[in-house]
């Protein structure tokens, strides 16, 4: 190599060079410590104590520009800042070695640790703040990396160092699909940390039960791995597992193994050893992955100290103290898109199956409920079982069977009834009793006052109790203070409300539920039609909705939730409310023409009464299908209030009586 090729300033203590494009830097900078250092320990030797020499050099790759006042450019001005940073001063006066390196972060990123000939191995990464540059370097001592006390000079720390770092990821999940998004915020958070240089990067990725936590942090920390020269430590902390969480002092003792420090090194304690650990990182660019942690408490003794590295945490708890306390980044995972869920499913099943029968397809997904977990225990039967397709295993999922049967495995690992028990298991007694009742509700989502009425609490507590099963990715809240299991967890929080609350817990839950329902319907309907006479509903206390808003707002809003009641009360068993709620809901139904909404429930309320054989509650009910079928069907209209006239009459039911005659008017009028 051409020393002259390369731009050198001589600064008596401390020598410049910078490399232009042109030259090979390999070469170079591979030679140029072993030769020079070589030649400083000869001219000590050879001279007196008053002649020795100490050197600091500083190597950086770019254009050398020149004006009328002599060389310039933002290379050589970045050049000369590593030449004058403290920490290469001070390493070289407590140092044995006669020479120190300072490296750029580019030319060492680019040149020095792709080839081993360069010795990456005795550089180590620290930050350089001279006037406004503010920016990362690698330092060496050449001349005593390979000595017995390189490493004491090296790292200023006692222990011996692995010169090899650690690659613990575990292999990347096969097929992985969708999630562009979560990985470009996360891309775009470490390029920011990296610009600032300030503080450590922490993420916290957080969501329910096999939602694809792990699968998500494994693909970027692969995607990212480069950079972080000094390694990536990975640890499943098994927050959620089988066998107990990894104790602090345990998961420090295999990270710090992991760095390179001895068994007998390792200090006792949990504060000895995060000092050690985050001694260990500074520094240094190191990613951590910590997986499946349990709480906070678990993850905030892993975390690095110094800017350079980062943490990725993965949990199913919302670690809110993390971002309060720690400036972690949460980033909360949902399930997946219904497209990237069929896409999972194209990819391994394969796109034959999957695009040649759509609906199958999107019926299992939306039976996963879009779970990549499930998604993929779902297609790995199909694909692996040589007489079962997509079909097969669709009718399974959305037949009367319980899904989690046809989602189970041989691993508990990965079994879905097994992992949605970890987090069961882990809940306060009185939390894990609501998951389990919230299963008894009937309709798709629920409000605030409904979870109270069937947990039979006040408002305030049960939202308390709420908030923890939101913390920990067990229910979704879906607007304010309304509430949604999704399909598979509200299976298992069902077969959990079977195996641990009585019959008559059930029961008595189930009647709550249904009871709060009825009372607010039956407000509606008195606010609604208050001249529109018909059977008392008996409720006690003051009404809940007192104005027309109110009441058009409560009854759209718990439309579904409402139609559900009047099924599920019938298949219950509570045929009562069955028919006196479906009863309620006809003068909303009618006034607002849900004419599907009006006939079904009534032909559910009607078949209640009549399994009751209360007279009274199957004339309403057949009065009220009379005023449904005033639709321009006014024959079956007719039909109904003739059938109803006689009950009316048998019973001395003079409203309803009343109300059969005008109904058989307007339909004969209608005819």
């Amino acid at each position: 190599v051409a020393w002259g090729d390369c731009y050198h300033e001589d600064r008596g203590d401390g020598v410049l060079i910078l490399v232009p494009p042109e030259v090979p830097k390999g070469p170079l900078v591979a030679a140029f410590p072993r030769e020079l250092a070589a030649l400083l320990v000869a001219h000590n030797q050879a001279c007196g104590p008053q002649a020795q020499i100490r050197l600091r050099v500083a190597m950086h790759a770019g254009e050398v520009l020149e004006d009328e006042h002599g060389v310039m450019g933002a290379c050589l001005n970045l050049a000369f800042r590593l030449l004058d940073a403290d920490v290469v001063r001070s390493e070289l006066s407590s140092s044995a070695g006669v020479l120190v390196l300072i490296a750029s972060e580019w030319l060492f990123d680019e040149v020095i640790r792709h080839d081993p000939g360069n010795r990456p191995e005795i550089y180590r990464r620290v930050r350089v703040a001279v006037k406004k540059t503010r920016t990362h370097a690698w330092m060496c001592l050449p001349d005593v990396a390979s000595t017995s006390c390189a490493s004491q000079n090296y790292s200023s720390q006692e222990s011996e160092v692995s010169t090899s770092a650690p690659q613990q990821l575990p292999a990347a999940v096969p097929d992985f699909v969708g999630r562009e998004d979560e990985l470009d915020v996360l891309t775009r958070l470490l390029e920011k940390y990296e610009e600032e240089d300030a503080a450590v990067m922490i993420a916290a990725i957080t969501g329910t039960a096999g939602v694809g936590k792990t699968a998500l942090a494994v693909q970027w920390a692969h995607q990212v791995r480069d950079h972080f020269p000094q390694g990536v430590l990975y640890i499943n902390l098994r927050g959620h597992d089988p066998d107990p969480p990894v104790p602090h002092e345990q998961a420090l003792d295999r990270m710090l193994r992991a760095l390179g420090v001895p068994a007998e090194k390792i200090p006792s304690g949990t504060e000895a050893k995060t000092d050690m650990y985050r001694s260990r990182l500074d520094g240094q660019r190191v990613l951590v992955v910590l997986d499946n942690a349990a709480d906070v408490d678990q993850v905030r003794p892993l975390l690095p100290g110094s800017p350079g590295c980062a943490a990725v945490v993965t949990c199913r708890n919302r670690l809110s103290g993390l971002s309060v306390r720690d400036g972690a980044h949460s980033l909360g995972l949902r399930r997946l898109p219904e497209a990237d869920a069929i896409a999972l499913l194209r990819l391994i099943i394969g796109s034959a199956q999957v695009d040649g029968k759509p609906a199958v397809a999107a019926a299992l997904a939306r039976r996963c409920a879009y779970l990549p977990l499930a998604l993929r225990i779902a297609a790995e039967r199909t694909a692996t079982h040589p007489y079962s397709t997509l079909s097969d295993i669709a009718d399974e999922l959305t037949g009367e069977q319980n899904p989690l049967d046809a989602l189970h495995t041989d691993d508990e690992y990965t079994a879905m009834r097994s992992v949605f028990s970890w987090s069961y298991q882990a809940l306060p007694a009185e939390v894990a009793r609501v998951f389990r009742l919230l299963a008894l509700h009937p309709g798709p989502d629920l409000s605030l006052n409904a979870t109270a009425a069937l947990v039979d609490v006040r408002p305030i507590q049960a939202r308390r109790w709420l908030d923890v099963l939101i913390s920990r990715n067990l229910l979704e809240e879906t607007a304010l203070n309304r509430f949604r299991l999704h399909d598979l967890l509200r299976c298992y929080a069902g077969e959990c409300a079977t195996n641990e609350e009585t019959g008559d817990q059930r029961i008595a839950a189930e009647r709550r539920v249904l009871n709060w329902y009825l009372r607010l319907a039956t407000d509606a309907k008195e606010i609604l039609f208050p001249d529109h006479a018909g059977v008392a509903n008996k409720v006690t206390g003051p009404p809940i909705l007192t104005t027309v808003s109110q009441a058009q707002h409560w009854c759209e809003t718990e439309r579904l939730n409402l139609v559900a009641a009047v099924h599920y009360a019938k298949k219950t068993g509570h045929h009562d409310v069955s028919w006196r709620l479906a009863n309620s809901l006809a003068a909303f139904f009618y006034l607002r023409k849900y004419w599907a909404d009006l006939k079904a429930t009534l032909r559910v309320g009607l078949s209640s009464a009549r399994q009751l054989g209360d007279p009274v509650g199957e004339a309403w009910m057949l009065c009220g299908l009379g005023l449904a079928s005033q639709d321009h069907h006014f024959a079956a209209a007719i039909g109904h209030y003739q059938r109803a006239l006689p009950i009316f009459r048998a019973m001395s039911e003079r409203s309803g009586e009343g109300r059969a005659l005008a109904g058989l008017g307007h339909a004969n009028r209608g005819l």
